[in-house]
């Protein structure tokens, strides 16, 4: 499969990088590198992708969901997302 390397940089997203996701977690005392930083945080995109695909009835295979899991797009719109819902809680 040939895929795009890009991710959802800090600026897109007003977070943090895989290398400082890890860092903070092994501070923590969860020893990770960033490569398995990664790959947990793509793990969890591709279960919020699948059903997201699944809710409005849309191609849902693995392919598909890795694909749309490590889309930069589809990244920044989920930081939105949240960020959204977190201001929403936050003034409530």
């Amino acid at each position: 499969m040939n895929e795009p390397t890009e991710y959802a940089t800090t600026q897109d997203t007003m977070g943090c990088d895989y290398r400082i996701i890890a860092d903070t977690l092994t501070l923590h005392g969860f020893a990770m590198n960033h490569s398995s930083a990664r790959n947990y945080v793509i793990r969890g995109l591709k279960k919020i992708a699948r059903r997201v695909l699944q809710s409005y009835d849309l191609d849902a295979t693995d392919a598909k969901v890795h694909l749309i899991a490590r889309n930069p797009k589809f990244q920044a719109a989920l930081a939105e997302i949240l960020r959204t819902l977190d201001d929403d809680v936050v003034l409530k």
